[in-house]
């Protein structure tokens, strides 16, 4: 008869450890999000992320860093000329 517990035992834990990981699995499944959907998601984020203006205008930097790069050097020019 020990014998007989001990299985209903073991069956017991391994439907507990089953219903467990079904548990998980429902929980992972309502967490997960569809490629498309998480590209859309991206691409939506990649547009806020452009830095804009106070009018929303946004600010090409690539632009912005050049005008700075010829400013600086002409600086460093008009300063190497009064040396």
């Amino acid at each position: 008869m020990s014998s007989i517990r001990f299985s209903l035992e073991k069956l017991d834990s391994a439907v507990g450890k089953l219903d467990s990981s079904v548990t998980n699995v429902e929980k992972a499944l309502q967490e997960y999000v569809p490629m498309d959907e998480l590209q859309a998601q991206l691409a939506e984020q990649a547009q806020s992320l452009e830095l804009r203006d106070g009018s929303g205008n946004v600010i090409d930097v690539d632009f912005v860093a050049k005008r700075l790069d010829k400013a600086i050097s002409t600086v460093e020019n008009l300063l190497s000329d009064e040396d």
